[in-house]
């Protein structure tokens, strides 16, 4: 098990959220995204530490209303891209984090 405490610097916002009937992965939805999502965060002297499977980071400096939206837009793009799904965004969480501390364990 490794942890570690971390300072957001270049991440700026987190977003996590559950789907029913989960079908789309986050990988799709940062995909769809065009940019301003990524499934993991950067950290200086470590590397990329890869998120839990419903959590999304953003290095872009948008709100955390601005980063719903954006996530909302992305979910259905790539929802859209399914041949079929009924998943649906069932609650969404979104912070501010720049300049916060943070702590992380990869077990």
């Amino acid at each position: 098990m490794s942890s570690s405490k971390i300072s957001f610097s270049s991440t700026k916002i987190v977003v996590t959220y559950d789907l029913s009937n989960n079908d789309v992965s986050a990988q799709e939805i940062a995909d769809a995204s065009e940019g301003v999502f990524d499934t993991y965060i950067s950290i200086s002297r470590v590397g990329n530490f890869h998120l839990p499977n419903t959590t999304l980071a953003s290095s872009n400096n948008i709100t955390a209303e601005r980063a719903v939206a954006e996530f909302k837009q992305a979910f259905k793009t790539a929802k859209g891209r399914k041949y079929y799904s009924s998943c649906s965004i069932s609650r969404v969480f979104a912070c501010e984090v720049d300049g916060k501390s943070g702590y992380i364990e990869n077990n």
